[in-house]
């Protein structure tokens, strides 16, 4: 990890001018990550005066002649939020010869120009590439994809969140021209298309093309109102959908999704609905069997049969469920949902604001999820019963979990919360004690 430093030891400058090799994968931190750091490092090597927090951007100088001792053997680019990044650093980085890269990912706030960025793309894109993330870029559009498509046939990984000039039908065309045939799949397994206008078309094609089947996780979160006004309402989509014959399950190994905002009542959008995205997700079975990671936060605006439908089928797999301000999600709906479940393997439980949903739903669904290490329960009806759960799992012997639980704004009393407070004390030094046993 290269620190950010203006005066440093001739030793540490004889270390920056060793072997190339050495620099075979940088990565820049800004200063308030540094201090942990200078512990770990010996004080010979330690740099005797940091730039202040006010300007931690990586000098260009310094960029660059990490680039030129790399002589072609880097193999992830990194531009971090807020680095500036002009051409003469650019030049150093294909000075040599062309480098191997595996991964390219340039921050959200770096300041790269449209020029560089395609520079980059056409230089470093090749075989090798398996990650690649460019959120926010605005300038990048369908020729940048088409690119990305021809080239770089290992992607795993890929981060057009905010692209608006991508379009989703041009995506299929462009990996279309490169894979075997039209029911063919990329090597794509994580996509990340948050605040994108482009996501029901995504999701629709998907029911009909196989050429994203392979993502495991999907994140199209909108938390940027502004980009949904630029189109009009879902209806061709879903009238598409409708006379797709045999829709499949678009992602059939989907383990991770996260679509926070999609069902929030305060977009304005007609294309973004919130009535009939939900019933896009629903009839798109998008939540399917096997999914283990469900973030959907502001959930404010999706009914109750749609939401039900929507997690049936991966309600039992389900190792984070973060459903937030769900008015549609009440108690009866859980009580169906929990079945005859007796162990769940829930990790991370966020129901925040889902006031529908009674204690002794929610107390019979933590009563079967002892693996919780994360709960946030606030502005629920949570009580005692509630609390009365939480402490037994903390009391367990073999407890590892509930690092963090937050109950803002709910009927616990007093007696729960010092029972639960007894709970951790109890814990902790259990805890302390085995790690004494061990290193005795």
């Amino acid at each position: 990890m290269l620190a950010i430093c203006r005066a440093v030891s001739r030793y540490w400058m004889m270390l920056i001018d060793s072997v190339p090799v050495l620099w075979s994968r940088p990565q820049f931190t800004s200063s308030n990550a540094i201090q942990e750091l200078m512990c770990q490092l010996p004080a010979y090597v330690k740099p005797r005066k940091l730039l202040s927090r006010q300007n931690h951007n990586i000098p260009e100088c310094i960029l660059r002649h990490v680039l030129e001792k790399s002589r072609g053997s880097l193999l992830s680019l990194w531009f971090p939020d807020g680095s500036a990044v002009t051409s003469a650093t650019v030049d150093a980085l294909f000075g040599h010869r062309r480098p191997r890269l595996s991964s390219i990912d340039i921050g959200r706030t770096a300041i790269v120009s449209e020029t560089l960025i395609n520079r980059v793309l056409n230089w470093t894109l090749s075989s090798q590439i398996t990650d690649i993330r460019l959120p926010y870029r605005s300038h990048i559009g369908n020729e940048a994809m088409e690119v990305i498509a021809r080239e770089a046939s290992a992607l795993r990984v890929l981060d057009i969140s905010g692209c608006t000039k991508v379009r989703v039908k041009h995506m299929f065309k462009a990996w279309n021209s490169v894979i075997a045939d039209a029911q063919g799949s990329t090597a794509l397994e994580k996509l990340y298309m948050n605040d994108h206008p482009g996501i029901p078309e995504l999701l629709v094609y998907s029911t009909k093309y196989r050429h994203f089947s392979n993502l495991k996780v999907l994140h199209m979160a909108i938390r940027d109102q502004g980009v949904l006004s630029m189109y009009a309402g879902l209806g061709p989509v879903m009238e598409y959908l409708q006379r797709i014959p045999n829709a499949q399950i678009p992602f059939p190994g989907l383990i991770e999704l996260n679509i926070d905002g999609v069902w929030d009542a305060t977009i304005a959008s007609q294309r973004f609905e919130s009535i009939n995205t939900a019933l896009l997700i629903s009839r798109c079975r998008l939540l399917c069997s096997g999914l283990r990671r469900l973030s959907a936060l502001d959930a404010a605006f999706v009914g109750a049969v749609l939401l039900h439908a929507s997690l049936t089928d991966c309600f039992s797999t389900l190792q984070k469920l973060h459903l937030t301000r769900a008015a549609g999600f009440d108690s009866s709906m859980l009580w169906t949902l929990l079945g005859a479940h007796q162990q769940l393997p829930l990790v991370s439980l966020d129901l925040s604001g889902c006031v529908a949903v009674d204690a002794p739903a929610m107390a019979a669904l933590i009563s079967r999820c002892s693996g919780l290490v994360h709960v946030n329960l606030s502005q629920t009806p949570a009580d005692n019963t509630v609390m009365a759960e939480l402490t037994r799992i903390m009391s367990a012997d073999n407890a590892t979990g509930l690092e963090v639980v937050v109950l803002d704004t709910t009927d616990i009393t007093g007696v729960a919360a010092r029972d639960f407070a007894s709970a951790c004390a109890k814990r902790y030094v259990r805890t302390r004690n085995s790690k004494h046993a061990r290193h005795v």
